[in-house]
């Protein structure tokens, strides 16, 4: 059996391996007996098979079509820590495990390329893709051409979530702009659990990320009308409706930022350290370094495309965002990453 524990970034999933032994099957197991679906399945071997209890009996899909799925419904949201798959005969050299609370938009928890049948045991992060009422199996290339896939078991482990979602922000304001900036304020959502944070949309499309009810839109070009919004996010990652959404233009003058770094990833990880890395930035000016702030710390000015940060605690997800500055003062839009260290 194989035991993994991975980090996982926005815009890339990093699985950092570790080797275990062979353990008889656990107890906990949330999707036994649980409803199922599939792409496809041969006669005699239905998707229930796979979670049904016994390792011997298992599910078989259809050959020579990819990519073939199975899924489960497990009632209710949960913070789904770990998965265990049994694989039969035929196996997947590359899959997904993916969770969604509508069986309709799916995130990815895990990413495997290199898979080779038996049991593969994962330990999954503290992270808004480990949150669901369904958990698929999503397979995109099999161990050998043309088998298929097949699972013998598909086991989950996790905690029943928090299924109420917060109240939006109320009373979103621009308290200021730049010819490159726009900065916010509003007042704090409420939750029955407790909030996380906020999400900050700028003509409906994710901007940051902000741990308090006050942030600065970076990015944006000069004389320029931009239409945001704010949600709540609470602990188990539910996130309200919208706020009511407010216009800005920013204000003229040189205010040519320079583009957004791009290809987030996690280059090293030595508890309690994490190194991350990005592709640089352009401008018109020259870019002159990067600030690098995690969660609500003040921020870290480096001039190279790496930063090792330290001091993370087990099992909680940090929001990295990475913001290029120019010659003239002027801010990107930050690039985002969140990373968890089990």
């Amino acid at each position: 059996m194989r035991r993994r524990w991975a980090v996982l970034a926005v815009g890339a999933a990093v699985s950092v391996l570790a080797t275990g032994t062979a353990m008889a099957a656990p107890l906990g197991d949330i999707a036994v007996h649980r409803p199922t679906a599939a792409s496809s399945a041969r006669s005699g071997h239905p998707a229930a098979l796979a979670v049904d209890g016994d390792e011997r009996t298992r599910w078989e899909s259809a050959k020579s079509a990819d990519p073939q799925w199975l899924s489960v419904d497990l009632g209710g949201l949960y913070h789904v820590n770990r998965v265990r798959l049994v694989w039969g005969p035929a196996c997947a050299r590359a899959y997904q495990v993916q969770t969604s609370r509508d069986a309709a938009t799916w995130l990815t928890a895990l990413s495997v390329g290199t898979g080779d049948g038996g049991i593969d045991d994962y330990l999954l992060p503290l992270t808004a893709p480990t949150f669901g009422r369904y958990v698929r199996v999503f397979a995109t290339r099999p161990c050998r051409a043309g088998a298929g896939y097949a699972l013998g078991a598909v086991e989950l482990f996790g905690a029943k979530a928090d299924e109420v979602p917060p109240t939006p922000p109320a009373n979103l304001r621009v308290t200021g702009v730049t010819p490159s900036a726009v900065a916010l304020a509003w007042d704090a959502g409420t939750d029955n659990v407790g909030v996380r944070g906020y999400q900050v949309y700028v003509n409906g499309v994710r901007a940051t990320f902000a741990s308090g009810t006050s942030t600065m839109v970076r990015g944006l070009l000069p004389n320029s009308l931009y239409s945001i919004a704010v949600t709540t996010v609470d602990r188990a990652y539910n996130e309200s409706p919208p706020s009511a959404a407010v216009t800005a233009r920013t204000a003229s003058g040189e205010g040519v930022p320079p583009t957004t770094p791009t290809n987030p990833r996690v280059t090293d990880v030595k508890p309690p350290c994490v190194t991350i890395a990005w592709d640089p930035s352009t401008d018109n000016v020259g870019v002159v370094g990067y600030d690098v702030t995690r969660d609500t710390d003040p921020a870290v000015t480096v001039t190279t495309t790496t930063l090792t940060s330290c001091g993370l605690v087990g099992n909680r997800q940090y929001t990295f965002a990475i913001v290029a500055r120019d010659a003239a003062g002027n801010l990107s839009a930050p690039l985002l990453i969140d990373v968890t260290i089990p």
